[in-house]
């Protein structure tokens, strides 16, 4: 596991990332929330913790909770090339795929799937075989359509007679962490705002684009119009009125990756 770390180039955890390790009980078997930012590095410490735990506890299963089927996807494959050389299987459980079984050694599951897959292993009296639930974006549990799910979920897990359970849920963006993790059993709590990349905020208006984290400002010239952007000459006079395509290609020019985030898919289209 380490070799594929390294592969990765990861040589190293982050000073935060040791500190919630070594500081909290995550890897004597409590239960943690924790949060930091975006791309800080959140993911390493639970697969650091599901390494631990299944190298104690190498007969039991473990689950890994995201919302999106999308996400499943993503994960399945992380962690298949992660835990190859433990010879743990990672099995899929979302969008028709999977069996709602606890066959796998890692079931990666949307928050729909965890909650079926929990109540047929309740009923089958098979819940001392779960030892840890992994829960990514734990701010969905406040989600108005889909939150009360991983709600009921986590509230089942927690309160079943299992003695090997765990609960680790992690987010960027929990701003009453410290009491659900008090309502997970005392859970562990750790935060930090560690970003490996600096993060800078601006706002652009009428052509100006004042730098906040700065405090500095420069104008923004409209961008050319490309013949590869096919403009209609009725609405090359208002092109790029907000200076977004301006400000998509001077990062890109830069060697920067850009993403844009729009209101609607109709934005997104047009």
């Amino acid at each position: 596991v380490v070799e594929r770390y390294a592969a990765a180039g990861v040589a190293e955890l982050f000073p935060w990332q040791a500190a919630c390790l070594q500081d909290t009980g995550v890897l004597r078997g409590e239960n943690l929330v924790y949060c930091a930012p975006t791309s800080g590095g959140k993911t390493l410490v639970a697969e650091v913790a599901m390494v631990a735990r299944l190298t104690a506890l190498p007969k039991k299963k473990i689950m890994f909770v995201v919302p999106y089927v999308a996400m499943v996807t993503e994960k399945v494959a992380a962690l298949t090339h992660l835990l190859e050389p433990l010879g743990v299987v990672v099995g899929t459980q979302a969008a028709g795929k999977g069996n709602r079984l606890l066959l796998d050694d890692v079931a990666v599951c949307t928050m729909e799937r965890a909650n079926g897959i929990l109540n047929t292993v309740l009923e089958m009296g098979r819940m001392e075989e779960l030892s840890l639930i992994v829960v990514d974006e734990l701010h969905q549990i406040a989600d108005a359509e889909r939150g009360y799910l991983l709600e009921v979920f986590l509230a089942k897990a927690l309160y079943a007679r299992n003695p090997h359970m765990q609960v680790i849920g992690m987010s960027a963006t929990l701003p009453n962490a410290p009491v659900l993790a008090a309502w997970l059993r005392d859970a562990c709590f750790f935060a930090t705002d560690y970003r490996p990349v600096p993060l800078s905020e601006a706002y652009v208006a009428d052509g100006v684009l004042t730098d906040v984290t700065a405090s500095a400002t420069r104008a923004v010239p409209p961008a050319p119009l490309y013949p590869a952007l096919q403009v209609p000459p009725a609405e090359a006079a208002g092109f790029d009125r907000n200076r977004l395509v301006a400000l998509v290609l001077e990062a890109v020019d830069a060697g920067h990756s850009v993403m844009v985030f729009c209101p609607s898919k109709k934005t997104v289209e047009s």
